[in-house]
């Protein structure tokens, strides 16, 4: 298992069952991967073991603990569709060599662990053909790029302009939200108008994944 490259090894994990791990990988202590080889029968955590074996520094420790959470989240998932997606879908090598990177570079770059639960939420989507493969890549990348604070915000947005410019106006750069014009405000009241904003279904999506 740990001659495969990490892009091979972290799609053939998501499409096998991870008995015996439970949905608690995220509280296993990285010391216990890293030097006692538990979990090493999983292929992305034997394949990282591997690289990282001739010197374990703080940024490998790191990125063994964002892939050990993100594994934790994606064992939530419903497995019946999971493992019967990457055994349908992901058959060409170029196809599992191109999400294995999509999916390796969104634990990498994570910024926020509770991101975690959101992109594996996305991914269930597309597992259960819900999304198809490239909006499921598109929203991943979108939360990637949020602030996790801003994220939440969604839950409570009401399109129109909002109180929030700031936070509504992050939201609509990432693509959550839609330009829907300006609001000139009440003449005489310093704060009230500014930039109308409306949830399209990007922003729709999010706010079911946060919420569920």
């Amino acid at each position: 298992m740990s001659e495969l490259k990490l892009e091979e090894s972290i799609v053939q994990t998501m499409g096998q069952k991870l008995e015996g791990t439970g949905t608690n990988l995220a509280e296993i202590a990285v010391d216990s991967v890293l030097e006692n080889g538990f979990l090493k029968d999983i292929p992305i955590v034997g394949s990282a073991i591997a690289i990282f074996k001739t010197g374990i520094a703080v940024k490998e420790r790191q990125y063994v603990k964002k892939l050990i959470r993100f594994l934790s989240e994606l064992n939530k998932t419903n497995e019946e569709a999971r493992l019967r997606f990457i055994a349908e879908e992901m058959l060409e090598a170029e196809q599992r060599e191109r999400f294995g990177e999509t999916v390796l570079s969104l634990i990498e770059k994570a910024d926020d662990s509770r991101k975690f639960e959101l992109y594996a939420k996305v991914f269930e989507r597309l597992f259960m053909n819900q999304c198809n493969y490239d909006e499921t890549i598109r929203i991943c990348l979108m939360i990637e790029r949020s602030f996790y604070g801003d994220l939440k915000y969604i839950v409570d947005f009401s399109n129109g302009c909002p109180n929030d410019q700031l936070t509504a106006g992050e939201l609509y750069k990432v693509g959550f939200l839609s330009f829907g014009g300006i609001d000139g405000g009440v003449a005489g009241e310093e704060d009230s108008g500014g930039v109308i904003y409306t949830k399209n279904k990007y922003g729709e999506i999010l706010i079911e994944i946060i919420s569920h």
